[in-house]
């Protein structure tokens, strides 16, 4: 679609000009991303522990999907909820 459009645009002028040289280069890159579901855990009894702090309770983020790699998320019965990737 981009090249057509690019090609369609360049058409007039490369009517006016005698001779050109044009090199286009295009460079992808690829990025890994992650779908977060839009739902908070509304319910305050929730902690969350990390590698880094051990046994320490820390305030969860908004959901399992914001938490960082390796963090775990509780229930206030000490229920695993959900593990962070």
């Amino acid at each position: 679609m981009f090249a057509t459009q690019f090609c369609n645009v360049l058409s007039p002028l490369m009517n006016t000009i005698d001779s050109a040289i044009l090199i286009l280069e295009y460079n992808l890159q690829y990025a890994s991303a992650k779908v977060c579901p839009q739902y908070c855990i509304s319910d305050g009894g929730f902690y969350m522990t990390c590698p880094s702090s051990g046994s320490q309770q820390l305030q969860p983020p908004c959901n399992c999907c914001f938490a960082p790699s390796g963090c775990q998320i509780f229930g206030s019965d000490g229920t695993l909820y959900c593990t962070g990737t």
